[in-house]
């Protein structure tokens, strides 16, 4: 009943992002990423496949689409997320993790866009590091380009300022990586990331 309430509310959330022009969003430095192999297959952090318990933490859920420089939706890009715990922790979980009885927060996930673009996670609310606000770090990667990384924030946050990567950007940068809050509801906090390759996709030939 969950999951189908869910399914039903990201239904009315995406929409076609509300901007005249398409800004590639800016590239701001990660950290720690996990690498392809160690992050499960799967956009739920908070309760990775195998669990019926969600880890401890702030539920946010992460939705948004990935456009070209043209405004044109991106399908069957990879979208890596990954992030510290809501304990300020850098850890993944391991297989032995994943076959035991308790909550787990996998650390890192991936998820593909739809043929709209689509895209999101479900996951929990990051905790504050030494000179970097709760953020998640993403990894996007597109048949035939270099893979994009970028960090994501949330819009609002007076920890924003004090971020070293976030004050690098340009004001217009910041706006682009700041995702915008809804009111926490029945399935936690809604945090929308409309995302901008720097790039004019490739068409595929049939």
């Amino acid at each position: 009943m969950r999951r189908s309430l869910l399914l039903a509310g990201m239904a009315l959330m995406f929409a076609p992002i509300a901007q005249a022009a398409c800004v590639p969003t800016p590239s701001v430095p990660v950290q720690n990423y996990p690498g392809f192999a160690r992050i499960q297959n799967g956009n739920n952090l908070a309760m990775p496949t195998g669990k019926a318990v969600e880890a401890e933490g702030q539920r946010v859920v992460i939705y948004g689409t990935l456009v070209d420089v043209n405004c044109v939706p991106v399908s069957d890009a990879q979208i890596e997320l990954w992030q510290v715990d809501p304990f300020g922790k850098w850890m993944l979980a391991t297989r032995a993790d994943l076959v035991t009885p308790n909550p787990t927060f996998a650390g890192a996930g991936r998820t593909s866009t739809n043929n709209a673009g689509q895209f999101h996670f479900i996951t929990l609310f990051p905790a504050a590091l030494k000179g970097r606000a709760p953020h998640f770090d993403i990894r996007i990667s597109v048949r035939d380009q270099k893979p994009i990384t970028t960090a994501l924030y949330f819009a609002d946050d007076g920890r924003n300022a004090a971020d070293a990567n976030f004050k690098r950007l340009k004001p217009e940068g910041q706006r682009s990586v700041s995702m915008q809050v809804d009111e926490a509801g029945a399935e936690g906090l809604q945090a929308r990331a409309d995302l901008v390759l720097p790039f004019k996709q490739a068409y595929r030939g049939y």
